[in-house]
């Protein structure tokens, strides 16, 4: 809703709009405004060095704390799933692609 917010009633999108709407879609990777905001909190918590990325190890600690038991292996699994820059961690967007699976 908070994307579809329309002046105009009628449930039709011009192109226009639904440019807008994809390219707003896609900056959030499906999340809510709030949802991108709780995750990037969660993500910077758990980025010990700050560089911006973490490491499979701190994903480890970081889904821990949202509740879901993963072995370090697993956790190296996922990054290489969703790690789009081979950087061998995940910067925020990727955590929000990994969010996503």
């Amino acid at each position: 809703e908070e994307v579809l917010d329309d002046p105009c009633p009628g449930f039709e999108l011009d192109f226009n709009e639904f440019f807008d709407f994809m390219l707003v879609l896609r900056h959030r990777d499906g999340f809510l405004r709030s949802e991108v905001a709780a995750f990037k909190t969660i993500f910077e918590r758990f980025d010990d060095d700050r560089s911006g990325e973490i490491s499979a190890l701190e994903l480890s600690d970081l889904m821990r704390f949202l509740g879901y038991t993963a072995n370090l292996d697993e956790m190296r699994r996922l990054v290489l799933e969703v790690d789009r820059n081979e950087s061998g961690q995940l910067d925020l967007r990727e955590f929000l692609n990994l969010m996503r699976l």
